[in-house]
């Protein structure tokens, strides 16, 4: 017999019907079998809202995203096919906005229990909600509002680069969002972020954010605000930085040339910034040619720094140099000369000229020992003028400066003048006999050139 059940496989038989028979059993009775199902997420729809703007202008600022959990039950095997066509996705919760009777802003509380309706759009199977009880909303008025917008970089440049301004094609922002946080806000703050403004070497626009401030300079709570354009383009002009040598062009003088001296000019570069394309061509900026048979050897000669278009100097960098020459052997001196001729080259004799100066200071550059030796008698100095042109009254001509006995020297001051004064005698009287003499103050003084034997030194 034992044999028989295991040739035949008679225990497993006879399982599989015991097993067929339950499941039957189970299918025949499964509409009586009862099933609940919880699901999370389900969106709330207000009724009402709508009609509450129209009213008071009033919006849901907070709260609107508002979702339900809910229990749906049904029969076993219509909860099957709830759960297979996804048709808890349908159910809805309505609250009614009309129960709180809102007429103002604030933060009104909503009953589920009171306020809300459950909608399964399923006959076969019914639900109730089962979280929350209550729930919050805030409500407001909307204003859009327009505030001026400044900006502000949070990253530093690349060695050997400088940030200009940033800029923007827009100056203002449109704001809208609740009232209450809108009535606040006084200007916008553009941020770009650390991260996206370091380290550029090319003029770049970036995408920022937006903080608000009010007018404390607090930064305002932006969570409900929304700002037109909702993309802001800031562009950060970045320049190259370089340190450019100052130079200057000499022009040799009878007694100087460009290698007998030593130039110092300071400060020796400037500091500018520009495109790359510009910078990286500068190898120096000329300050322009000093003439060394016309420079004072004893002070430093003030220049000006042009620079090219597109180069610019960087913040407190000098508009000018000084520029310092000197010559070994080289000295100044000053001496005073109060023989002065006067030279008219006018024919009316009625017109005679008084010398009114006194005298004149005199600066002559030389080599030292030539220098010491020279007095105020070994310099000519001559006014030059016609009194027929010039007329009566007191005139102020210039003045030629010739020292005697020195092969190589500089005035320092030529352009220098002398007062003169022109008076007209009575036509009827008779002419001086004789001319004055050359060499004393008066008309006519000077005519006569000294001779090679008067310059020779003693």
């Amino acid at each position: 017999m034992k044999n028989f059940f295991i040739k035949y496989d008679i225990a497993h038989k006879l399982l599989a019907i015991l097993l067929a028979v339950v499941l039957w059993a189970f299918v025949i009775n499964s509409d009586k079998i009862e099933r609940v199902n919880t699901y999370s997420g389900i969106p709330v729809v207000f009724q009402g809202a709508e009609d509450l703007e129209n009213a008071y202008g009033l919006k849901i600022i907070e709260g609107a995203d508002q979702k339900m959990t809910i229990k749906v039950s049904g029969s076993f095997s219509n909860m099957t096919e709830y759960n297979k066509d996804k048709r808890f996705a349908d159910a809805l919760v309505t609250a009614n906005l009309s129960n709180l009777h809102i007429s103002e802003p604030g933060t009104y509380s909503v009953s589920v229990s009171r306020d809300c309706t459950l909608n399964i759009y399923d006959n076969r199977v019914s639900g109730t909600i089962d979280h929350p009880v209550t729930f919050n909303i805030v409500l407001d008025r909307v204003l859009e509002k327009e505030v001026p917008v400044s900006i502000e970089v949070d990253g530093t440049p690349s060695a050997d680069y400088i940030y200009g301004e940033a800029s923007s094609a827009q100056e203002t922002v449109l704001i809208t969002g609740p009232e209450t946080v809108v009535n606040t806000i006084r200007k916008a703050i553009a941020v770009v972020p650390e991260a996206d403004s370091s380290n550029l070497t090319k003029t770049s626009n970036l995408l920022v954010s937006f903080t608000f401030l009010d007018e404390n300079g607090q930064e305002v709570d932006q969570t409900h605000l929304t700002c037109t354009p909702n993309d802001f383009y800031v562009t950060i002009p970045v320049y190259r930085l370089a340190k450019i040598p100052l130079t200057v062009d000499l022009i040799d003088s009878e007694t100087l040339t460009k290698d007998s001296v030593d130039v110092k000019i300071e400060p020796a570069e400037i500091l500018v910034y520009g495109s790359d394309e510009l910078v990286s061509q500068l190898t120096e900026f000329k300050l322009g040619s000093i003439n060394l048979g016309a420079v004072d050897l004893t002070e430093p000669k003030t220049l000006p720094i042009t620079l090219p278009e597109g180069v610019n100097r960087a913040t407190g960098e000098p508009a000018t140099a000084k520029v310092t020459i000197k010559a070994a052997g080289m000295s100044s001196r000053e001496i005073t000369v109060s023989s002065i001729d006067l030279q008219n080259s006018g024919i009316d004799a009625s017109l005679h000229a008084a010398l009114q100066t006194a005298s004149i200071t005199v600066r002559l550059q030389a080599e030292a020992g030539v220098l010491s030796t020279i007095t105020a008698e070994d310099i000519l100095v001559r006014a030059s003028f016609n009194a027929d042109e010039l007329g009566p009254g007191t005139h102020s001509v210039p003045v030629e400066i010739q020292p005697y006995g020195i092969a190589h020297f500089t005035v320092l001051n030529p352009d220098q003048h002398v007062t003169i004064e022109i008076t007209k005698s009575d036509e009827t009287a008779e002419p001086p006999a004789d001319p004055p003499e050359a060499g004393m103050n008066g008309e006519g003084e000077g005519d006569q050139e000294p001779t090679a034997e008067d310059q020779q030194p003693e």
